[in-house]
Parts: C-alpha cells; sequence; structure tokens
C-alpha cells in the first residue's frame, strides 16, 4: 500500500534515498513510528540446548493441559454423561444443543480476554493473569459437572448446561490471552516449527486425556473421571507458570488507550491490510465444522453401526489412535512448512482426511471396527500436519499491530463457532434419520464432513 511504502522510503532516509513528497508526511511519520515500535518489540533468539527444550515446555503446557481437558470433555466426558442423564432416545439433539450452547460464550469471551490482555500491565504477567483465572473458573466448573450421572433426574440436564457454560467461559477466558504469548516470544522465521511443537503439546494431552477418561469413565460414576481432568489440568499448566512473559510494552504515543468503544474500533479489520488473515479465518472455519461433524458423534456411531460392545473405550481407542499417528506428521509438518511454505500442508492433509471419510462412509454399510481404527490412524497423519502449520499461518498473515492477542481471538472464533453450529446440523440430520435409517444418516454426515474440508 501505500502507506507501508512510505515507512519503507523513510526507513531509507539514512541512505542515498530521496524524502517523499511532504504532502503524506504526518501519515507516513504516525505510521513509520507504530511500525518502529513493534519492530523493537520483536522477539530475541530463543535459547539453545537444554535452555531451548524447557523454553518449549513451559511455553506449550498450558495448550497440553487444556487439550487434554477439552478433548476428552468433547469426544468421550460430555456425550457419555448427555446419554447417561438423558437416555439414549434423546443423545444426539442434546449431544448437538448443550455443547454448541457453551460454544456460545467463546464466540463473545475470546476476544474480549484477548483485548484485555494486549491493554493489561499486571505484575504478573498481561497474559498469565488471564490464563490462570481461567484456569480456575473451569475447575470450579468441573467439579461441579462430576456429580451428574443415569441416576440423576432428565431435568438435571439443565444444570449440566450451565456447567458446560461455565467451562467454555474459563477456557475462552485464558485461551484468548494465551495466543498471545507465541508472536511475544517466538522469532518469526521459526514460527512454523514452534507451531509443530504446540500440535505436539496439543495432540499428547488429547491422547493422555482419551486414555484415562476411557479406563475411569462409567456411567454411573464420574467422580474419578473429572477428578482426573482436574488434576491434568491444574498440574499440566503448572510449567507456564514459570514462563518469563516479556515486559508490558509501551503502547505507540499516538495509540488509544483500552475502552469499550476502542475494543469495537478494534474488530473492523480494512480488507486491503488484513484480506490473508481472512482467507485464513475461513480455512480455519471449514476445518473446524469438518471436525466437529463427526467428532462428538464418533461414540454413537461405533455403538449403533458398527455394534461395539464397549463404545466408550473404543471412542478413546479412536482418539488415541488418531492423536498418536498426528504427532509424528505435526512435527514433520511444522519444520517443512519453514521451509517450504504452510499452504502445500494445508492441501495435502485436507485431500488426505477427506479420502477417509469415504472410506467411512462405506464402511457405515459394511461394518468394519478393525477397518475403523486403521482409517481412524491415517486421518491423523493429515490432522496432524494441518495442525502443526495452523497458528503460523495466521501468525504470518497479521500485520504488526499491539492488538495480537484480540486478533488471535478473532482467529480462536472460526474454530470455536463450527462447535455451536456444526454438532447441531450433524445432531439434527442423525435424529431425524434415526426412523429410516442411521447408515444413511451417518453417510450424509460424512459426505457433509468432507466437503467441509475440501472447502
Amino acid at each position: 500500500t501505500a502507506e507501508r511504502d512510505l515507512c519503507v522510503m523513510y526507513r531509507n532516509l539514512e541512505s542515498d534515498a530521496h524524502p517523499p513528497p511532504l504532502d503524506n508526511i504526518d501519515g507516513a511519520i504516525a505510521e513509520f513510528e507504530i511500525e518502529e515500535d513493534l519492530r523493537l518489540d520483536a522477539p530475541p533468539p530463543l535459547p539453545g540446548g537444554w535452555r531451548g527444550v524447557w523454553f518449549y515446555i513451559m511455553l506449550c503446557c498450558y495448550w497440553f493441559s487444556s487439550n487434554l481437558a477439552s478433548g476428552s470433555l468433547i469426544s468421550i466426558v460430555w456425550p457419555s454423561q448427555i446419554a447417561a442423564v438423558v437416555g439414549d432416545l434423546e443423545k444426539e439433539k442434546y449431544n448437538g444443543f448443550i455443547p454448541a450452547l457453551g460454544a456460545i460464550v467463546s464466540l463473545t469471551i475470546t476476544p474480549i480476554a484477548g483485548y484485555l490482555s494486549d491493554h493489561s500491565q499486571h505484575a504478573l504477567g498481561a497474559r498469565k493473569v488471564f490464563i490462570y483465572s481461567g484456569i480456575a473458573i473451569m475447575v470450579g466448573f468441573l467439579v461441579g459437572s462430576m456429580f451428574f450421572n443415569q441416576n440423576s433426574g432428565f431435568w438435571t440436564i439443565w444444570i449440566v448446561m450451565v456447567l458446560i457454560l461455565g467451562v467454555q467461559f474459563g477456557s475462552s477466558w485464558a485461551s484468548g490471552p494465551y495466543a498471545g504469548l507465541m508472536p511475544a516470544l517466538v522469532p518469526k522465521d521459526i514460527i512454523g516449527a514452534s507451531s509443530g511443537y504446540m500440535a505436539f503439546a496439543g495432540g499428547l494431552g488429547v491422547l493422555i486425556g482419551a486414555v484415562g477418561c476411557g479406563l475411569l469413565i462409567s456411567k454411573v460414576n464420574y467422580i474419578p473421571v473429572y477428578i482426573f481432568l482436574v488434576l491434568g489440568l491444574v498440574l499440566g499448566s503448572l510449567p507456564t507458570i514459570w514462563l518469563q512473559e516479556p515486559l508490558p510494552s509501551s503502547r505507540p504515543l499516538n495509540a488509544e488507550p483500552a475502552s469499550a468503544k476502542q475494543f469495537l474500533k478494534s474488530f473492523y479489520l480494512p480488507y486491503n491490510i488484513y484480506r490473508d488473515f481472512y482467507f485464513v479465518l475461513i480455512t480455519r472455519f471449514f476445518f473446524d465444522m469438518a471436525i466437529y461433524a463427526v467428532l462428538p458423534f464418533f461414540q454413537y456411531f461405533l455403538k449403533d453401526v458398527v455394534m461395539v460392545d464397549r463404545p466408550e473405550l473404543f471412542a478413546s481407542v479412536m482418539i488415541i489412535l488418531i492423536v498418536f499417528t498426528s504427532i509424528p506428521s505435526s512435527f514433520l509438518a511444522g519444520k517443512l512448512s519453514d521451509k517450504y511454505g504452510r499452504k502445500p500442508l494445508v492441501y495435502t492433509s485436507s485431500i488426505l482426511m477427506t479420502l477417509v471419510l469415504v472410506a467411512f462412509t462405506i464402511i457405515s454399510f459394511d461394518p468394519s471396527l478393525v477397518l475403523v481404527l486403521v482409517f481412524a490412524g491415517v486421518f491423523g497423519v493429515g490432522y496432524g500436519a494441518f495442525l502443526a502449520v495452523d497458528w503460523a499461518l495466521a501468525l504470518d498473515v497479521l500485520p504488526p499491530n499491539t492488538d495480537i492477542a484480540k486478533d488471535m481471538g478473532i482467529w480462536h472464533i472460526t474454530f470455536v463457532f463450527p462447535q455451536v453450529i456444526s454438532p447441531l446440523i450433524s445432531g439434527f440430520i442423525l435424529d431425524h434419520m434415526k426412523a429410516t435409517s442411521l447408515r444413511l444418516g451417518y453417510t450424509i454426515v460424512f459426505i457433509m464432513t468432507g466437503v467441509y474440508l475440501l472447502l
């Protein structure tokens, strides 16, 4: 753009470059001051050796523990608990409805928390104070959730709904500010590798959560599984408390102070500057539409179509296989993306996962538990590759600005909003196809999911 070209010209004033026309000098200098302030806040090089390893451990531990809790809740604990409370006849409807309500909270809380952390001057750290208060909120509502089981009355589903809303609130309060840590701490030339480590940590969290919940879950008593989740969330996040967060940056002289008006104004992202960011938002939206179209219903698919005796256990095995195969692909994809770019990894992973959904469609009419588990592992390869470049792709296309956590909060909305609508769509289809053919219903869901991935 013309303004950015002017900034470049000003940076060359010390060389033989000629000064720009004076009619735009005020705007150019203001833009230069903002860009220069941001440039001076660029992260220093990461330490080598064991200090570098410890840095990544501290950075990724919250993401590990958050995925341990959220991945297990969405795919194993909440579907089982909802079925226990409302019964088999209504489980699809409420499993699509209740998590969706919880996700609505995230649509508002995540960018608000991110914006507040961008402007925070708290002594404990601009981001960390939100992360740990969010964890405390999650713990409180998880403890309240552990007492509802198949012996609870049908009306208690509304209490479960409120508790899910509370868990989502705490998660969003922490996750928005957390998204601002990586760009503040990691040099841009290794963002891809760092994104791969984040994907590894998230995958490992989901893996451990799936194993633990699969072994502990019981429709009669959910207390052990919730204790496991609380301990994993709290103890797993502890190393992040030792992370040395940068001191709150001085705002540019011409930046407006934090306010409700300025917060709402910050949602205006000019297309000519944020064009690529918009495309990243759309890409991430459809990816998560695909994931949440099937993830909450794997357990029911195994029970009602594949006809396994212990669907909770084998749903855990599916998640374990997906995560297990995603770990090496996330490491490899993250490093490859720094060298060859992010988009080839997005294309390859989406096509691979689409082919797996074609296989699931065929399996629906000739059920085989072995084939389901094999293709779940293949799905994990594509899933890990996409997640490895996910953070990096978003950070690559964001222009320099002082509201990075708020902007990443908007990015976060694109994988929270699908939690609102995608399970509702799949649950509606499966609920209405139950009387005709559940196999046909799952076929429609799998085809729809493949379309999301191709988009």
